[in-house]
């Protein structure tokens, strides 16, 4: 489990000049998370039973799911790796503690099983990254969650296109992530340990997706961990991103996910 507490955070503040913190409480980041406008009601997609097949979940953003994605074992172990301080900070880029908890990213070659995960998950989004290949973990305690926000980023003259999120442990109660503008339904898409989440976050024109945008309710109770992977495009390439599920795969297995 993730130990790195601010505390031990600020004692080694020299060691890693892109490490971040935040003082701000459980309660605090509760109210900010509760305080954004959510279109209701939703369409709850539940932890169990799991789905399966993959499947589409809205027609805007282009965005589907799959659960089993990942194995238990595959899980526990990225778990390990980021909860292992040396390894953490021998191999992150940046991490530390924010306003959205604890928040970890590394290179996807660090490890093995992790370069296998960012394979699967980029090919899950339907195309490769133009940028560095990377892995970001999240991990949210009791009260923590992430404001709604869009994920249309630039870096060096690449837009983020879409995002893939592989959901690390069950959690008991809280903890989903919600499309309060996804179409025709808003959606709250329940953690389960194994089910993995992709979605666009722009237009074919590279602009952002207004029905894209998306936040993390705050944890109820227990805690909840991710794995992010992004497929970073030079803005001409976007109109070129399948509209149709993309192939996933599982194992050595190539699935197709259908349309809905």
């Amino acid at each position: 489990m993730i130990q790195h507490r601010p505390e031990t955070r600020r004692k080694k503040a020299a060691n890693k000049g892109r490490r971040t913190e935040d003082s701000r409480t459980g309660e605090g980041i509760r109210a900010m998370a509760g305080s954004r406008a959510i279109v209701s009601p939703m369409k709850r997609i539940p932890a169990a039973p799991p789905l399966r097949v993959p499947m589409k979940l809205a027609a805007s953003p282009w965005l589907c799911l799959m659960d089993d994605f990942a194995t238990e074992e595959e899980c526990a172990a990225v778990l390990a790796l980021y909860g292992d301080e040396a390894w953490i900070e021998a191999h992150a880029d940046h991490y530390g503690w924010d306003h959205a908890g604890f928040a970890a990213e590394v290179a996807a070659d660090a490890d093995a099983l992790l370069a296998a995960l960012a394979w699967r998950m980029e090919n899950a989004m339907g195309a490769a990254t133009e940028g560095c290949r990377t892995l970001r973990l999240r991990y949210y305690g009791e009260g923590e969650g992430h404001r709604l926000h869009g994920d249309a980023y630039e870096f060096e003259g690449l837009r983020l296109a879409r995002t893939a999120l592989l959901y690390l442990m069950d959690t008991e109660a809280g903890g989903e992530t919600r499309f309060p503008y996804s179409l025709p339904v808003p959606l709250a898409i329940a953690p389960r340990r194994g089910r993995l989440v992709v979605w666009s976050s722009t237009l074919p024109d590279a602009s952002e997706d207004p029905a894209s945008r998306h936040d993390a309710a705050p944890v109820l109770s227990g805690a909840k961990a991710s794995l992010l992977a992004f497929t970073y495009l030079l803005p001409m390439r976007h109109a070129d991103l399948p509209t149709d599920p993309p192939a996933c795969s599982e194992g050595s297995q190539v699935v197709t996910v259908p349309a809905l």
